[in-house]
């Protein structure tokens, strides 16, 4: 175990050097028409998520177009009445003081979602108005898309994709639209997704999920690995691993949109705030270091990262360097993300070992991702639970 002096918790220089990538064109938006609309409530989960592209190659498939009401039936909450209402309710309400981590799947089930936003943006106060809607109704098993444009006033195809940048981040179920634990959780104490802790968290769920295809090849490839590339680039270089996967119709219709997507929501949107994506010369977008995670937050993201993983132990160097995990979505370098480490370890947070030549994180069976973020929100020490 590591014994020796204390090291600071948040070390590391806040002004990182990363890698680079960019975008060059910012397309005014428009309203998209009803060919944009797309599968939104494709569910997903992380696999492995060290293979290539070419690894996850179907049949190419042709632009799904799939209309709103075409999916599961919803429940409807309009003139049922006390005794509709009730019917359409579980009879255990939503559990949310444990956390149930994302169940981790075998290599090849991962469905990959390309048409996550369709041609709108991540207005956090819109989708701050759907989960308002859902907090309200948290007892319920399945909301409809009817029932959320009516309450919140928002045309149906926006509530569509509101839910799929919601299940993106992990705060709604895709196919019931009601809220995760973790959705409740945030809905409850920064529903508005504006202050630092949320939005690291999100950032994380986010850039983090292989199933988000874009949004996690942006961060754990294109701004990693790769010589600093503008948003132009990460389209021609998205569409060329994507060749065969898709039909070049969609690909033209969709990569565009969803790429300006995940770069407006980091230079126009509450991530902004993170400050985690620069332009450099030519409009070439890198990837800035941060070393300042709030660290709750941070052990959150490591208990989600193993748990996923099915592994309450990891080497600090494999976990540094893993698509998905913090080091990297944050842009850390290795000594900077074992300096975190320690000062997790000092504040009992998990355990850093370090003897016999160990150096190795285990998380603790007694702490949990849930309640990890619930003493973030509330200003306290986790509880072990024995």
């Amino acid at each position: 175990m590591r014994e020796e002096g204390p090291v600071s918790a948040m070390a590391g220089d806040a002004q990182g050097e990363a890698e680079d990538l960019s975008d060059s064109s910012h397309e005014p938006k428009k309203e998209p028409s009803p060919e944009d609309l797309g599968d939104f409530l494709s569910e997903s989960q992380p696999e492995d998520v060290r293979q290539p592209l070419s690894a996850h190659r179907p049949e190419p498939i042709d632009d799904p177009d799939v209309s709103d009401d075409s999916l599961t039936p919803t429940l409807s909450l309009r003139g049922e009445g006390d005794a509709g209402r009730r019917a359409s309710r579980d009879s255990q309400p939503l559990q949310t003081t444990m956390w149930a981590p994302r169940k981790p799947l075998q290599q090849g089930q991962t469905k990959r979602k390309l048409q996550l936003a369709n041609s709108y943006m991540l207005e956090f106060d819109q989708l701050a108005r759907v989960l308002n809607f859902l907090l309200e109704h948290k007892e319920l098993k399945k909301v409809s898309r009817e029932d959320l444009h009516e309450e919140t006033g928002l045309a149906v195809r926006q509530i569509a994709s509101l839910v799929s940048m919601g299940s993106a981040m992990g705060l709604i179920q895709p196919a019931t639209q009601i809220l995760t634990p973790i959705g409740q959780l945030i809905a409850e104490h920064d529903i508005f997704i504006e202050k630092k802790g949320t939005l690291e968290w999100c950032h994380y769920a986010g850039a983090g999920s292989f199933s988000n295809l874009v949004w996690f090849e942006v961060f754990n490839r294109l701004l990693i690995k790769d010589s600093p590339l503008t948003m132009k680039d990460w389209t021609d270089r998205l569409r060329s691993d994507l060749a065969g996967q898709y039909t070049e119709a969609t690909l033209k219709k969709h990569l565009q949109k969803e790429v300006r997507f995940v770069a407006d929501a980091y230079f126009e949107r509450n991530f902004r705030k993170l400050d985690l994506l620069h332009y450099g010369p030519e409009e070439v977008i890198y990837l800035r270091r941060y070393p300042a995670l709030e660290p709750l937050v941070l052990s959150a993201m490591i208990y989600d990262f193993c748990e996923q993983r099915r592994s309450n132990l990891f080497q600090v160097s494999e976990l540094a360097e893993s698509p998905g995990s913090p080091a990297l979505l944050f842009g850390l370098d290795i000594s900077t993300f074992r300096n975190l480490i320690e000062g997790l370890h000092e504040r009992g947070f998990l355990r850093y070992e370090t003897t016999h030549n160990l150096d190795q994180i285990r998380i603790k069976p007694s702490l949990s991702v849930h309640e990890l973020l619930l003493a973030h929100f509330e200003g306290r020490s986790p509880r072990e639970q024995l």
